[in-house]
């Protein structure tokens, strides 16, 4: 199974007031279950998980800074299917070296 990718997702809560978040996390890249061909050659589906590593806001300032609150249940779990979301629309900004034919 591949590395996991740092993500980073913005994200509003509602408290007195609506507070913007930036959440970090890493995401786990997944492999499809393969159901085809001879039932020797089956597989689960594998990885797919994701996890928060940091939540910050944004001080008088401007600078981020840890975020002392907490997510409830429901929304953690909203901003991990955020963080799998970005992680499935990523492309990555490669561009292949051009060959060398000296």
């Amino acid at each position: 199974m591949s590395s996991w990718q740092a993500f980073s997702i913005s994200f509003e809560v509602e408290r007195d007031d609506l507070v913007e978040l930036t959440i970090e996390g890493n995401v786990e890249p997944s492999v499809p279950a393969n159901f085809r061909g001879h039932p020797d050659n089956w597989a689960p589906a594998e990885g797919g998980e994701s996890e928060i590593t940091a939540i910050t806001i944004k001080d008088e300032a401007g600078k981020a800074k840890r975020w002392d609150g907490k997510l409830t249940s429901t929304e953690s779990d909203d901003a991990l299917e955020q963080l799998r979301d970005a992680a499935a629309d990523y492309e990555p900004d490669f561009d292949p070296p051009e060959p060398d034919y000296d």
